[in-house]
């Protein structure tokens, strides 16, 4: 992480040690033998939220003052009365797409279990399990910003819950006959 920040240059790296300097005085007593302050200075990225695909969507399509925090839009006023989208995610915008994620992720696993539930076959439940893994995989590579072993982790477990409920159901009807 530390090897992507950028070097800041010259006239702010001095700005940054005079602001120390000024900051902790007695560090310029005690340890003047040391330099505490020549050092190499970098900054962090930027501040703007780096954000999955479903919160961008959000920022962007709810009305402003959902997507604006207070503190945000009182830092950037200007930028809030011109229409540009926040930096940072407001609780709102947070709350909303916790919740549209659970939604869905509950909705991933009922549905195809609730199709495999109904006039059950063996061919029906296997088709079911395969399609809704892949569309599973596909929201969760597409939809959120995830490692590549998270999403294959994920998928994995998805995959293995919707093989759990196949066998069951796949039991009840050798059972059945």
């Amino acid at each position: 992480m530390f090897r992507r920040l950028n070097p800041l240059d010259e006239t702010s790296t001095e700005e940054r040690k005079a602001l120390l300097k000024i900051s902790f005085p007695s560090l310029m007593s005690q340890c003047r033998w040391t330099k505490p302050f020549e050092s190499h200075y970098y900054a962090l990225n930027d501040n703007k939220a780096k954000v999955d695909n479903l919160r961008k969507a959000l920022r962007h399509s709810l009305p402003r003052h959902l997507t604006y925090s207070r503190a945000e839009r009182g830092r950037r006023a200007r930028e809030f009365e011109e229409g540009e989208p926040p930096h940072e995610i407001s609780a709102v915008v947070d709350r909303l797409a916790r919740l549209i994620l659970a939604l869905v992720g509950g909705g991933f696993l009922i549905v195809p279990m609730m199709i495999m539930a109904i006039n059950p076959s063996q061919t029906k439940s296997l088709v079911t399990a395969s399609v809704g893994t892949l569309l599973f995989s596909c929201a969760i590579s597409l939809g959120l910003n995830s490692t590549n072993s998270e999403t294959m982790v994920s998928t994995a477990t998805y995959a293995a819950v919707l093989v759990v409920f196949v066998g069951i159901t796949t039991t009840n009807l050798t059972q059945k006959i």
